[in-house]
């Protein structure tokens, strides 16, 4: 059994220039109140990227992550374009077998149609009880109304 957490949001931007934002980890703190800093080498799999959230009453979580999938823009047969970005957590907690996390952020955009940004952690493991749920939700409501906000606005 799983806790989840997922956001959805419908964004009047090219897929491309969403996943630009995306993919830009030095500039998150400039339009994200979730997700306010990303460091790491680059969104390749296998890259380790330190992740700090700040939470609305104000409180900070800083996690290490690894990168699992980062697959570009690619359009299917009907010229649907898909975009993915996915990492789950690292350290002692998972290699304990006590929490484990997998977030996945999916860009969708059918022709001529907006871009449906979509993002969903699952949390597994005994310590799973204890994850923050409604401020992880609340966050990822946020941080889906900023991107919105920032690819809306030329990026």
């Amino acid at each position: 059994m799983s806790v989840s957490a997922e956001a959805r949001i419908d964004i009047d931007a090219a897929l491309a220039e969403v996943w630009a934002i995306i993919l830009d980890l030095p500039r998150y703190g400039a339009w994200n109140p979730f997700v306010v800093g990303i460091d790491g080498p680059s969104t390749a799999p296998g890259s380790v990227l330190r992740v700090r959230a700040r939470w609305e009453d104000g409180g900070d979580n800083v996690v290490r992550v690894v990168v699992t999938r980062a697959e570009p823009p690619a359009a299917d047969a009907t010229g649907t374009l898909r975009a993915t970005l996915a990492y789950e957590l690292i350290g002692a907690l998972p290699r304990l077998g006590l929490l484990r996390s997998r977030r996945t952020q999916s860009l969708t955009q059918a022709p001529n149609g907006p871009t449906r940004y979509e993002s969903r952690e699952d949390f597994e493991g005994l310590m799973r009880a204890f994850v923050p749920r409604a401020k992880v939700q609340r966050g990822f409501e946020v941080h889906a109304a900023a991107l919105k906000a920032r690819a809306e606005s030329g990026g």
